[in-house]
This record gives C-alpha cells, structure tokens and sequence, in this order.
C-alpha cells in the first residue's frame, strides 16, 4: 500500500509538472502592426494573478497551468482589452490594442534609429572578400563553369542570357530573374569545411553553428513516411535541446549546440510525439554516425493542407528588383497550383521596412483565396530603409508567430526574400536564434532568396536559417541582366535556373509524399524513368543491382572512386559509405521508406549519379 501511495503521488507530481505550458503574447497596435515595449500585461486565472511587461520588441512571456486565464491590458494612451484564453498547450498569441492619442512617445512604440545614406555600402558589400578561392566561387551551367562560357553564349533552355546588368531592363513578368539554390544538406562535408574556414568569422557575428546533426527517419510498419510528427533532442536531465518536425520525407533535423554554447551537455535521447503516443529513442547517434530510425505501427495517412508565406523586403534598396520580384512570386503561386490539384494550399505575404519607416510590417493572412494574396502583393512598392540593416528580425516574428499556421500540415513554407541582414544588436541576435528555434518547432521550413547587396555575413545567416529549420539557401544571380550586382555564393559549383522555375521546384520537393502503398516491383519501369525534382543528372556510368530492391542493393563502381554517398529524392545525403579502394559495395537500405533515392560516387572533382528505387 505505501509502495501504491508513492507512486500515485510521483504520477500526481509528473502530471502536474507535464501541465505547464509556456503563453508567448506580443502586444501590437492594431492599424499599423507596430509592437509596443513597456506595456503591462495582467494575467489572472483561478487563485492567480499576475502583471508582467513586454520587452522592447512588445513580447512577453509566462509559463501557467492548464486552465483558463484572463489577460488585461490598460493603459491610458490604449483601447482597454481584456481577453479570455484557454492554455492547454504553449501558446502562441496576438493581442491587438488600438491607439487613443494621436502621437505616441518613442519608448512606446519602439526604437529611435539613425537614418543614412546607403547607396555604396551595397556596393562594397557585394565584394567577396579575399582569399576566396576560384574553387570556391566558380559557377555551373549545363555542365560547364561560367568562366568557361563568352557572355554571349550563357544558356538557359536555349534563351541567351546577359551577363551583367543593362541599363535598359525589360518590363516586368514572370520568367525573367535568374537564380540558384544552395542545399547545404546535399554538400554536408563542403558546409563543414566552408563553414569553420571561409566564412568562420560570421560565426562569431551571429554565435550560430550548425554542424552537430542528429537526423531522425521515421516510418510507419508498411514502410512509409511519417510526416508532421512532434521530435524533440533531449540532454540528460530530460530537457529540450532542440524542437523539430519530420518533414514530407519522414526525417526530423535536430541540432546540438547550434546556438553556439560549449557549455551545454550532450544529448542522450530523442522523444517523438504522433497520434497522441510517445516513442523514445534511447542509443541515438550524430549524423557522422548514421540515422537514427524509428518505426511506428501506425496508418499511412497524410495531411493535404499546404501553407506558402512571402516574407519580402521592401525599403528602398530593393527597387531595381522588388517589381520583377512581385511578378515571379505570383507566377510561382499559380505553378504550384497546376503542379497538385490534391493539395488544399493557403498563401499569405508579409512586407516590411525598418524602424521609423512609413510602415514596420504590413499582413496579408492566410488565405484559400490567392488572388487575395497576389493582389496584396502587387499593391506593394520599395521605398524608406536608410541604413543597411533592416527589421527582418520583426517580419519573422510577425510571419512565424502572427500568421494562423495549419495546425496540421504536409508542408509549411516562408520565403524570405531580403538584400539585407537584420541589426547586430545582442538582443536582436538573441530573438534571431529564438525564431529560427520557434520556426523549427512549429515545422515551418524557411527559404531564404537573397538579392543583390547582401554581403557574405548575411550570407552566413541565411544558410544557418535554412539548415536549422530544414529549408535551403537561394539567390538572384546576374545572369539575367536585371538590378545590382549579385554576390556568388562560397560554395563549389551551382546551376542556374529561372527563377520561377526554381521555387516551385523547391515546393514541389517539399511538398512531395508518394502516394500510401505506392512502389511496388510491377511499377519498376515506370519508376526507373521517374525524376519528378531533376536535383541530378544521371551518368549511368555505375551498376546498381537489384533495382528496385527491398532491403540490400550492390553498386559497382569505377575505378579510382574517391567517395559514395546515398540521398533521397531531395538531394539530402543519408548516408557516406566507406569505399576503402573497394569497386564492389553492398548498402543497407531496408530501414528507409519506400521511394527514389540517389546513388552518388565522386571521382577526380566529378559526382557520378543512378538512381534507386526502395519498394516493400
């Protein structure tokens, strides 16, 4: 009896525990979005009661028990709001106060920013700085490197392309912006060295280090991919490390150490929630070491729902490219559309500015409709900035914590599309490491677009956003002859699409589930011949046998081979293999969903591609 006594009051214990939840609430004017610092919020509940402040970006945070509370806002230059919500999970909420007075003193409303001229910092910023190697910053176009190629002579599906920019820009429409993507995922070893040599320093800017991975894989017992299912890293003590998502794919990024910290301890375990059941793995493993994979007896179902949000820059630096800009971003909406009539896709654009600007963030919400989203966009024009920097911090927070996510989703997908970084301000550093956490946790993949006049810092930053929430890096580049001088990217090579083309392509990719119980072995043909993302060209130069298989594949490869790696139809790599000067390798791949992977072998520079097809 006394041992039931124990362990009734340890179970009352963790379920009172297991009932806290955190209230994150901004107070924000409600014509113009603008957040209020300095406001005080009471919250009161049963036998509660509590007044806290929102910070200087209007932010405030409170853990509570489940239950419903009161929140109240009074202040004499405000509408009074009083509010009732129900906390049964971590909440994410808005509180929209309306403005008595005409004018509003600066420590209300926010910060006091210099204003200056910025017309050369673009300039001088887009210059890669020295010690670049050619290797580094070399070009790929249909097989070639750019040097390689008279100007008059670059190539996209048979259009010429100039090189630089002419005075004499076309008028604006799809079609005519040319860009290129960079998925660190698919160059994990090159990320590595580029990101502790070349652009090492920028580390130190933003205390971001993406390079302790733990992947996780899961699939439900007919070999199919989970997808938005709840995965948390945890250290020893039980505490969060790192909050994510498995993805249309089934795979969850996690993150040790990304915000730059040695003295936090490793992680020990990995917990995911789905249907209500947890599931803990307890022998986990970095990246280096392999995936780790779970599979769940669960039924092969998935969401339709699809949420598109533009997140777009629009101070004034951005006016040789915003309109073209407009343009692709409303043919991209109609592309993915006719690409999978099944999916129940809401769009939704955020624009911004900076601070003391005619306007900080103006929203479009999410909506079914999107021709609301594309005539919201098409009103919009560049102007206002000042400095370099700019408020991207607050157009992230409106767009991951303002705007109504699908609660259940295939994918959840923020565009940010910027020629400048957010201020290097330690507080505005800090809530940029939050968001990139709250991004990943809420399963919202962020893909950063750069254009012209970003320098290689906010190059950094915008390849950490991308690898922390599973996303992947693009940029404007100068091929299309259209605004300023476009800065290459460190890497080793790319190729350069339309791109429209690209960012529905990116959609699609991560949009993309094979049908439940598809890939059988009577569809091999069909299969064989499938590559509905193009991320590689095929060689045909290596054997893999059987294909498609069940569990083991050999790949016999050319002499001489220097590296082998397996992807899946993302680009992602799964998995390096050890080759130890062998040409004959056996790959397990009976833990893997069913689907299209790539076979991928590297010989004298040179990446030689097969498919594979996995089918149960």
């Amino acid at each position: 009896m006394r041992l039931l006594l124990l362990l009734s009051i340890s179970l009352l214990s963790h379920l009172s525990h297991a009932a806290n939840f955190d209230l994150f609430g901004i107070v924000r004017l409600k014509n113009t979005q603008t957040t209020l610092s300095n406001i005080e919020v009471k919250i009161t509940g049963n036998k509660f009661s509590k007044t806290i402040q929102t910070n200087r970006f209007g932010e405030f945070n409170i853990t509570l028990k489940s239950g419903t509370y009161t929140i109240s806002i009074q202040d004499k230059q405000y509408t009074t709001l009083k509010e009732k919500i129900n906390i049964n999970r971590n909440t994410y909420r808005v509180f929209y106060i309306e403005q008595l007075e005409i004018n509003l003193s600066n420590n209300k409303t926010g910060f006091k920013h210099r204003r200056a001229e910025r017309s050369e910092m673009r300039k001088s910023s887009a210059i890669p700085p020295s010690g670049i190697s050619p290797m580094l910053s070399s070009l790929e176009l249909s097989g070639a490197r750019a040097d390689e190629i008279p100007s008059s002579k670059r190539m996209i599906d048979g259009t010429a392309l100039p090189s630089s920019p002419d005075k004499s820009s076309p008028l604006p429409k799809p079609g005519l912006l040319t860009a290129g993507e960079i998925n660190d995922f698919q160059k994990w070893e090159l990320w590595h060295d580029i990101s502790s040599e070349v652009l090492s320093q920028h580390q130190k800017t933003w205390n971001l280090n993406p390079r302790e991975r733990y992947v996780v894989q899961l699939i439900n017992s007919n070999q199919n991919p989970i997808v938005d299912a709840i995965v948390l890293l945890q250290d020893p003590s039980g505490k969060v490390i790192w909050r994510s998502k498995s993805d249309n794919t089934g795979k969850a990024e996690l993150w040790s150490n990304f915000i730059h910290d040695s003295s936090k301890p490793n992680p020990s375990s990995i917990v995911i929630h789905h249907n209500k059941q947890n599931y803990t793995i307890e022998k986990i493993k970095p990246l280096r070491e392999g995936i780790n994979t779970l599979q769940i007896k669960t039924p092969c179902a998935y969401s339709n729902n699809m949420d598109i949000a533009f997140v777009v820059d629009a101070t004034g630096s951005m006016g040789d490219e915003i309109q073209y800009l407009k343009e692709e971003m409303q043919d991209v909406i109609q592309k993915v559309q006719t690409q999978d009539r099944t999916l129940s896709i809401r769009t939704s654009s955020v624009f911004y500015k900076d601070f003391g600007d005619e306007y900080l963030t103006k929203i479009s919400p999410f909506t079914a409709n999107v021709s609301t989203t594309s005539d919201f966009i098409k009103e919009q024009s560049a102007g206002g900035g000042g400095d370099f920097p700019e408020a991207v911090d607050e157009a992230l927070a409106v767009g991951i914590r303002d705007l109504n996510w699908s609660e259940n989703a295939r994918a959840r997908i923020i565009f940010l599309v910027l020629d400048a970084p957010p201020h290097q301000d330690k507080e505005i550093i800090q809530r940029m490491q939050d968001l990139i956490q709250e991004a990943s946790a809420k399963g919202i993949r962020i893909i950063p677009l750069s254009a012209s006049g970003i320098d290689k810092s906010t190059e950094y930053l915008m390849r950490c956003i991308a690898l922390g929430t599973n996303g992947t890096y693009t940029f404007l580049t100068n091929h299309s002859g259209i605004g300023g001088d476009h800065l290459a990217p460190t890497t080793d090579t790319f190729k350069v699409e339309l791109v429209n083309d690209l960012l529905a392509r990116v959609l699609y990719q991560f949009s993309y589930i094979p049908a439940c119980g598809s890939y059988a072995k009577s569809d091999s043909i069909e299969i064989n011949n499938e590559n509905p993302f193009q991320i590689f060209d095929v060689t045909n130069v290596m054997r893999v046998y059987p294909n498609p298989t069940s569990d083991y594949c050999t790949v016999e490869l050319p002499e001489l081979a220097e590296q082998l790696f397996l992807a899946d139809m993302s680009g992602k790599i799964l998995e390096q293999i050890g080759i130890a000067g062998q040409t004959r390798i056996q790959i397990n791949v009976s833990n893997y969903p069913v689907g299209m992977y790539f076979i991928r072998c590297l010989k004298n520079d040179k990446w030689m591609t097969e498919k594979l097809v996995v089918v149960r």
